[in-house]
């Protein structure tokens, strides 16, 4: 229901981004962050899986390395430009330790309404230090490729909570960011790895496809 006016608003935003009337589909590729190295083989074989689907490109950015937020930001910031300088649509999401509890993150984070729990300058106060570095390395990422004009489309429930406190901070980026649930398919998915940014890619695809080889008169 309502599909044909979902997609031709995301084909607007496309041809905004591209400054083009009529975009073809570009390139597309999906950054995942984590704090393992290495990945464990299962996590690695459901991105390759996502990326099937689509036909993009994976990229595994480390964060093991980084000492401070401050560090991972910029480590973020660079990993992103790097890729949206050839990939205009870039999905974002990422892979926890398996001694994270993920629930707790999104607990922290907001509240059972959505809102968002801290004031964004300061939200990663609370956290330890890698969790700190792993949301740093997010808004590095986010916040570089939308500046660079990329389409960033979210992943999961907590990739779109630091994509708020994001927009929060830098809100000019707000046309550059794409929430794929519940705005554009309403599926209830929690998983991450990239799933959920595929089937927002996969919707891009659709929109553009519809845009210059359809009549939807």
């Amino acid at each position: 229901i309502n599909s044909l006016g979902k997609l031709e608003t995301l084909a607007k935003q496309m041809a905004g981004i591209l400054a083009d009337e009529r975009p073809f589909h570009p390139y597309s590729s999906l950054l995942c962050f984590t704090a393992e190295d290495p990945l464990p083989q299962s996590i690695q074989h459901q991105l390759l899986a996502a990326a099937t689907i689509c036909g993009h490109q994976t990229t595994l950015a480390h964060i093991t390395s980084c000492e401070k937020a401050s560090a991972a930001f910029d480590f973020g910031r660079q990993t992103a430009e790097r890729l949206s300088f050839a990939s205009p649509v870039l999905g974002i999401t990422y892979a926890l330790p398996a001694s994270w509890d993920r629930e707790r993150l999104l607990h922290q984070l907001c509240t059972p309404k959505g809102n968002l729990r801290y004031p964004p300058t300061a939200f990663l106060k609370p956290f330890t230090s890698a969790e700190r570095n792993l949301f740093a390395a997010f808004l590095g990422a986010i916040i570089a490729a939308a500046h660079n004009r990329t389409l960033v489309v979210l992943d999961d429930s907590l990739t779109e909570i630091i994509g708020a406190y994001a927009k929060c901070l830098c809100p000019d980026i707000h046309p550059y960011l794409l929430s794929v649930q519940p705005q554009l398919f309403p599926l209830g998915i929690s998983c991450s790895h990239g799933w959920i940014a595929a089937l927002g890619i996969q919707a891009v695809q659709a929109s553009l496809h519809m845009l210059n080889q359809m009549k939807t008169f």
